[in-house]
């Protein structure tokens, strides 16, 4: 029970109003000698969310014991002192005659607690705030719970709870706080957050729409809202095509033809056979498209939801180019990925280009075994296997007769604000957000495919790089590669030099001492190493020196795939014996086996040879051929007698072409 001061006496004695209003609350407030809500002695303003005294002066709503100190309800300081003999002390006094903050917190809504007010909410946030009633960005002041992570626009928090609209004037639109999916009848935005609706008509507006004056229409507004709502289904000329605008990023919605977001103006058809969703731009699918994929007959758009894509094997659960004849189905962007092949010697299928903004699943990464999903890869349609971008080692730079400069890699390139970009080279639209080749040198004035530009030439550069990608391969290397491929490059780190012959221009390899597996060898009391320039380079490559051992073993292996075909190769020890060498006079065994089972063994006494210069033993030869596949094994061993040796520098092995 409490008693109104609605009286002149005391409140014109105090200077204040007898009742007022507070935009953070529904009700009138009105002025009370003293409120006491329950037993528990603690007793809070629910404005500022400060202590007050039980027995001083509030204003106070009768309908939902709202309470609020005066200076708090009034939005100011009362400059007048409240003790009527009610107050403790002086310093309580003081203390409740201080200046008091308006805006420290709200009662909002459905939300189970206080909000607090902040003059800026962090952008930096991740993900950026949005307001829980429109679902827009939180920029500037604004009222959050920080623990529930919920957030209010400064005026959304003050929304009315009830609107009549010129839009709907028969019926009162009531404001709904919880979040729900809905369509504003008159901007056709799809939102989610807070709306205005009415309950008898289905009537209903997004809070913007709702308090907001609609501005007059002039007749080409008019029209082209007209053109907007004359759509007509796609696959069905019975259904209409309803337009909506997306506002919102959280909505997270689909677009059924390419599968990217949809923000902004879009279409659906929201009948039980065709039930779809397309960005405006989209509207626009080809009705019938010739696929070099598939020559033998046209791909037409489809709605199907239980085939499976036969690019990417997933369901088709949007829009597909189909060929009903031949029961061929593609995703819109695995048919866009289809339409131009990349051939490498390291692969005897065709592989294909899905960007960095693929949806579908290509399960493991053949080369690294990682999953592919996400980033930008090559697929093969023939055998199944995918691979990320980066584990092909496409060329970071590249010459071709095409333009006159180097071009260079780029993984995305927009050249203007048209919206429409094409490859220099075959003339056809390309992705604006998938890798490309440009030219710096022109500012981007010439762009082309990577499958138009990398020439059959070059095709041996993945074929080599492909088994290294692990290793930090420098790109300078990469480039010297391709621009003078008969120039040395070195590989992994400087354990292995590849370069291609001028005279026969076949591959010619030499695989260092740091390549090969040398039993002892990083034990320092047996072997050590040392640093020495490459022949004519000044290249620094790695030697292993030996001490003294009397169990000598080393081998190494090498894939036939990367040498030259149809060719015949020899297989050289390269080594050095030192002034101090010994324990050579027992014959040291050298030799290699193919993936085949073929063997070609020698013994060698070296004793005899020369010392303080690198010496060659040639150990054999081979020819290269499609039914040798898989990896050679090199060996040098002496431990039949064991009898101490030393003074023995090993270089590597070379694998090169017999002219």
């Amino acid at each position: 029970m409490f008693f109104v001061l609605d009286s002149n006496p005391v409140s014109s004695c105090l200077g204040i109003l007898a009742s007022t209003t507070h935009k953070y609350h529904r009700h009138d407030l009105m002025l009370i000698d003293s409120f006491i809500e329950d037993d528990s002695k603690e007793y809070y303003c629910d404005i500022c969310e400060e202590e007050r005294k039980p027995k001083c002066y509030v204003y106070c709503c009768k309908e939902c014991e709202f309470v609020a100190h005066i200076e708090c309800a009034l939005n100011k300081v009362v400059d007048i002192k409240l003790d009527h003999g009610l107050l403790d002390n002086k310093e309580e006094t003081e203390q409740r005659n201080a200046k008091v903050p308006t805006h420290l917190s709200i009662e909002n809504f459905d939300h189970p607690h206080p909000l607090s007010y902040y003059e800026a909410i962090e952008r930096n946030e991740n993900p950026i705030p949005l307001c829980d009633a429109c679902y827009l960005e939180i920029s500037g002041q604004a009222y959050a719970c920080k623990n529930c992570k919920y957030y209010l626009h400064e005026t959304c928090a003050t929304l009315p709870y009830e609107v009549l609209h010129i839009l709907h004037p028969q019926h009162p639109l009531q404001l709904l706080t919880f979040a729900n999916t809905f369509t504003c009848y008159e901007c056709k935005g799809h939102s989610y957050g807070f709306s205005y609706k009415c309950y008898k008509c289905e009537f209903t507006l997004d809070v913007k729409c709702a308090t907001t004056p609609i501005a007059p229409k002039n007749e080409g507004q008019g029209l082209i809202e007209m053109e907007r709502f004359s759509k007509l289904c796609l696959f069905n000329q019975n259904h209409k095509l309803e337009f909506f605008n997306v506002r919102s990023k959280s909505l997270d919605l689909k677009c059924d033809a390419c599968r990217k977001q949809i923000v902004g103006p879009a279409y659906r058809c929201g009948s039980l056979f065709c039930n779809y969703q397309l960005h405006e731009s989209c509207l626009a699918l080809v009705q019938e498209m010739q696929h070099p994929f598939h020559p033998l007959h046209p791909l037409h758009p489809q709605v199907f939801r239980s085939q499976y894509c036969s690019a990417c094997k997933q369901q088709m659960n949007a829009i597909s180019y189909s060929c009903q004849q031949c029961d061929l189905h593609l995703h819109f962007d695995c048919a866009s990925s289809l339409k131009l092949a990349l051939k490498l010697k390291f692969h005897q299928h065709s592989l294909y280009y899905f960007g960095p903004h693929t949806v579908h699943s290509f399960g493991l990464c053949d080369r690294c075994k990682n999953h592919v999903s996400g980033a930008p890869l090559y697929h093969c349609m023939e055998c199944g296997i995918s691979l990320h971008f980066g584990c092909v080692q496409i060329p970071h730079s590249i010459k071709s007769k095409c333009h006159i400069h180097p071009l260079t890699l780029k993984d995305s390139f927009v050249e203007d604000d048209s919206g429409e970009y094409y490859c220099n080279i075959c003339e056809e639209e390309r992705n604006s957000e998938n890798h490309v080749y440009c030219c710096e040198e022109c500012d981007g004035q010439f762009v082309a495919h990577i499958e138009c530009m990398l020439p059959t030439d070059f095709e041996f550069v993945d074929g080599n790089f492909h088994e290294f990608a692990d290793s930090p391969t420098k790109r300078s290397s990469m480039d010297k590669l391709l621009s003078q491929p008969h120039e040395e490059v070195y590989l992994n780190q400087n354990r292995m030099k590849y370069w291609v012959d001028k005279k026969s221009n076949k591959y010619c390899f030499m695989l260092f001492a740091r390549d090969l597996l040398i039993s002892w060898v990083e034990d320092q009391r047996y072997w050590h190493w040392s640093y020495q320039k490459e022949t004519n380079s000044d290249v620094l490559i790695d030697v292993a020196e030996l001490l003294a051992v009397c169990w000598l073993e080393m081998r190494v292996k090498f894939n036939v795939k990367k040498l030259s075909p149809k060719t015949l190769y020899g297989v050289v020890f390269v080594f050095k014996l030192t002034n101090e060498a010994y324990g050579w006079d027992i014959p040291v065994n050298f030799g290699f086996t193919l993936p085949n089972g073929y063997k070609d063994e020698l013994k060698e006494t070296l004793m005899t040879k020369p010392k303080g210069v690198w010496i060659e033993i040639p150990v054999g030869e081979f020819t290269t051929s499609s039914e040798i596949v898989g990896e050679l094994d090199i060996y040098c061993h002496q431990y039949d007698v064991l009898t101490w040796k030393g003074g023995l520098i090993i270089k590597g092995v070379s694998i090169l072409p017999k002219n």
